[in-house]
């Protein structure tokens, strides 16, 4: 049995000046150790929900437990030392003229030792491909190439918790997986929860959990297998099927079989070669 990193019990937030609650009597479990997909369209209220777990906003009404303490504003500060976190826009995070000094800028405020400093920064950066590029400056770089930068700032400091905010929606399609590919494999390397937020439901193949939020509420919580095929749910949420759900939905009503769903396009591939070869 996972215990939980983060465990929300009715959460519920309202901005000033608006009428209608942001986030509605949410209850949300967070499984240590696990990758969650956290799905919603613009002003579902998912940016608003990493706020208040990160304690950029203040609790109104419910309670959040981290690693089953439990958040507030007086120990916030505590808590950000256990979450690191990748932005949709990685040059929002730069802090350093160089690469070097824009990952080591997080361990300086620990005032670790220089020699440790360095060895830990070069181990990230060889760990996110990006080692070659240690003296550059972060605005001479492609945009996959600033987000491993910024995924290494946040790594190098050992976080128990990963939160990716929309990080991959400034790359192109083998940019994400790219990106996403090495997160999976850090976090299988330091049993790291990963937290990733979105609205593009592709990226949900890499997940164990899927939870979709729709007008503050929750509107699914489990299994990403189980929620790509809520067809009518993904709609009236602003989302739609992944592609590769829909490619088998279009051919298993062509006459082709599948004894499972795919949300791995090789093991797509492989069904289908297999299919055609028994024909």
């Amino acid at each position: 049995m996972h215990n939980n990193a983060i465990n929300i019990k009715n959460l519920s937030f309202k901005y000033h000046r608006n009428h209608n609650l942001a986030l509605n009597h949410i209850n949300l479990n967070i499984q240590e150790g696990k990758w969650s997909t956290l799905l919603g369209s613009n002003g579902s209220g998912k940016s608003t929900l990493i706020k208040l777990i990160v304690g950029l906003l203040q609790q109104q009404d419910g309670q959040i437990k981290i690693f089953d303490r439990k958040l507030n504003e007086n120990n916030a500060d505590d808590f950000r030392s256990n979450i690191g976190m990748v932005f949709q826009n990685p040059e929002n995070q730069f802090v350093g003229s160089t690469v070097l000094e824009d990952v080591v800028f997080g361990l300086e405020n620990q005032r670790m030792n220089r020699d440790l400093m360095l060895k830990k920064v070069r181990s990230i950066l060889k760990q996110v491909q990006m080692l070659d590029f240690i003296n550059h400056k972060p605005e001479e770089l492609s945009g996959g190439q600033k987000q491993r930068v910024a995924l290494a700032g946040a790594m190098v400091l050992q976080p128990k918790i990963l939160i990716l905010d929309e990080a991959t929606s400034m790359l192109d399609p083998a940019g994400k997986t790219s990106l996403l590919q090495l997160v999976k494999h850090m976090q299988s390397q330091n049993q790291m929860t990963v937290l990733a937020i979105t609205h593009d439901i592709n990226e949900v193949k890499f997940s164990d959990y899927m939870i979709i939020l729709n007008h503050g509420r929750i509107k699914f919580s489990g299994n990403p297998k189980e929620g790509v095929l809520k067809a009518s749910l993904l709609k009236n949420c602003g989302l739609d099927q992944p592609l590769d759900i829909k490619i088998q939905k279009y051919l298993s009503s062509h006459g082709m079989k599948f004894n499972q769903w795919f949300m791995n396009r090789k093991e797509l591939i492989g069904a289908i070669w297999q299919s055609n070869s028994k024909m």
